[in-house]
Parts: structure tokens; sequence; C-alpha cells
């Protein structure tokens, strides 16, 4: 003789199944109402509340890889040991470097007991925090800072007095003006920054940069990144020729121990 469970033990069991559903469809945002039915047929509403993500608070270097630690929370606190598996995360919060690289973040993360991790690269050196999202789940790491790399790179920086109507794309590497006109003038620094374009500071050595350019004129001739502080130099003033006869003219700086970096002048 088979005997039927009790009409709570149904309507728990398709709450549970319900619920299992809408978690790992993310509907319903981050929370649901669920009816509970007693053997004397009463009923209650309640609300169950989906995890959240906690994130660890990383000390990264520009361009170098670190590990984010992901832990699925609890509502009422601890880890969830049941999310697991490969999971479908957004990355959002920190922003693409000077130079223009953009953040680097997995595809996809795989969780073991509650815990995953995510090997991220980021390249602006910012005060920022990782936002990370997975359907109704989701969380945001506490503020940390992302440390400058190494001197590597030329750039062109601290532009100032530009011609009204010009236009400037490209730095602060292989920085390109056009509509820039004839005997027209600008200011312009040379910094020194990491492989993404962020600007060093103590820099241990003043560095010499030469100026040259095709045609045009700059002034002066020379200018030097200090030893300390910002790595970035006095401005040098560059006039585009006067005559109608030129096109196109580059600004070249070049310094011992550096690729040598181009400036373009459109007229």
């Amino acid at each position: 003789m088979s005997h039927r469970p009790p009409r709570s033990v149904q309507w728990i069991a398709l709450v549970l199944l319900a619920a299992g559903l809408l978690r790992a469809t993310g509907a319903f945002g981050s929370s649901f109402a669920a009816w509970t039915v007693a053997d004397d047929n009463t009923t209650s509403l309640g609300t169950t509340s989906w995890d959240s993500f906690s994130l660890s608070t990383p000390s990264p270097t520009a361009g170098t890889v670190f590990v984010e630690t992901i832990t699925a929370t609890l509502a009422g606190g601890g880890t969830d040991a049941s999310y697991t598996g490969a999971k479908t995360v957004t990355f959002s919060g920190p922003s693409a470097s000077p130079g223009g690289s953009s953040p680097s973040y997995p595809a996809s993360v795989t969780f073991v007991a509650g815990v995953g991790t995510a090997p991220i690269t980021l390249y602006d050196a910012q005060t920022t925090s990782i936002t990370a999202v997975q359907g109704a789940v989701s969380g945001t790491s506490a503020s940390f800072t992302v440390a400058v790399g190494s001197a590597g790179k030329l750039g062109f920086t601290n532009f100032t007095g530009a011609p009204a109507g010009s236009s400037q794309s490209g730095c602060p590497f292989g920085c390109t003006y056009t509509t820039f006109g004839k005997g027209n003038t600008v200011k312009v620094s040379v910094e020194i920054t990491d492989s993404w374009g962020n600007i060093v500071s103590g820099f241990g050595a003043a560095k010499s940069v030469t100026l040259s350019t095709t045609g045009a004129s700059v002034s002066p001739t020379s200018v030097t990144v200090p030893s300390s502080g910002t790595a970035q130099s006095p401005q040098f003033t560059y006039t585009a020729p006067s005559s109608n006869g030129w096109t196109s003219q580059t600004v070249t700086a070049t310094a011992t121990g550096y690729t040598n970096l181009t400036m373009t002048v459109n007229k």
C-alpha cells in the first residue's frame, strides 16, 4: 500500500524546485516570494534572497596579471558551497590606459564549493574597484590602487595653445594633429611612461631628450625629464611652416635607451 506524503511536503518540494530554476536563470532579480502551505491548509508568504559575490582586494601593477578571488556568499552569511561549475561572469569598473589598452578579463570563472578565481590584467594606473555580475548574483570589491609599471616609453603630453579647429589623436604615443594650419604653434612636453602610457615618478636620473623636425621648427631643440617627481619635461614649442608648400610635418623625440617618438602634424 503506497502512502502519499503530506501536502506541506509536496508544496515544499515544488517551492524548492522552483527556487532552483529561478536561481539558475536569474529571473525576478535578487529575491523571490514563496508560499508555504502547512498541513492545516494555512499559508504564509516569505522572501528568499539569492547569493552575492564577495571579491578580494588586490594590489596590482599595470600590465601584470593578478588573481581575483570571488566567493559566492549566502544571504545569511557564509559561503554557498553549492555554487559550483563554470559561470559566465561579467566584469566592469576599471578604465583603459592612457595608451588605449583595455582591461583583460576571463570569459568564464569556474567555481568549486562557492569559490572561483579569475586571472585579470589592468593597464590604467588608477584607484578603482571591480564589479562582478553573473545573472542575479553580483558584488563589488573594495577600492584599490593599480601601481604604475616600469619606465619603458617616451610620450607626448601637456599640450597647450593648439590652434582652434585642429584635432589631436593617438597620444601619448604616435600623436597626430589634423587641420593644424600654416604658421600655427603648440606647446608640448615629453614624458616617460610605462608600456601602457602611465607616467612614472621618481625616475632617479635626469633624461635628456633631443627634438628634431622636418621643415618646421621646435624650440628648444632639447628638453630634460627630471630625476625626481613626475617624469615630465618642460614644454617645447612647435611652429608649423608659414608657407603653403607643405602637407605634413613630423616632430621626433630621441633619448638614449628609448624608442624614438614621433608626432605628425597635418596642415
